[in-house]
């Protein structure tokens, strides 16, 4: 995602970045930012929220693949403050 977000000088020039994993929270957090006051928190979904630990130890299940993913999603982890999971091997 980070190569979608950057500008031509290479950069991610952006006053707020939401998670879809957050999708709830963060639109709020945004709609907020933005000091739009009427809107139904209800009516915000709550999608994209997932149990990340059940995800990657069903998808991740050796060492190798999780570096696989590591390295070519690098960039993501980096810039978006993403935590690899490590599993006990």
């Amino acid at each position: 995602m980070s190569w979608y977000l950057k500008d031509k000088g290479n950069q991610i020039n952006f006053d707020y970045i939401g998670k879809y994993e957050n999708f709830q929270n963060d639109m709020i957090n945004f709609l907020k930012l933005v000091e739009l006051k009427d809107f139904d928190r209800k009516k915000i979904p709550n999608i994209g929220s997932t149990k990340h630990y059940r995800v990657q130890k069903e998808y991740f299940t050796n060492k190798k693949m999780i570096d696989v993913v590591y390295e070519f999603y690098y960039e993501d982890f980096s810039n978006f403050g993403y935590k690899i999971w490590q599993k006990q091997l």
